[in-house]
């Protein structure tokens, strides 16, 4: 397995079927802002991952189901603890994200 960091967040976000559509170049991509932090190793062994996405794909989801869709995208590496931990600090429609910025 690759070394777990921001490059490889970003592609297995930006490569999902279930946010892009799957395949699809970043510049046609429907995710609209990307923010990832990822901290070192855990006394497990993998690290931690802060996530922020705005997509429309999130449009008519409730935050639950948003949560398990980015979930899902990581489920291999949290299975394997590759990722100790996966903190969505937002999962946000583009209306919702213009709200956010603008009360910023």
């Amino acid at each position: 397995m690759s070394s777990i960091n921001e490059e490889y967040v970003r592609k297995k976000c930006y490569e999902s079927e279930s946010l892009t559509g799957g395949g699809e170049e970043e510049e046609g991509c429907s995710i609209i802002h990307f923010d990832c932090e990822v901290i070192g190793n855990s006394c497990s062994g993998g690290c931690k991952i802060l996530l922020t996405l705005v997509t429309s794909k999130f449009e008519k989801l409730s935050l639950i189901k948003r949560h398990r869709m980015i979930n899902e995208i990581f489920a291999m590496e949290l299975k394997n603890n590759s990722i100790h931990a996966l903190t969505i600090k937002g999962a946000y429609t583009p209306s919702q994200w213009e709200i956010k910025k603008t009360k910023a």
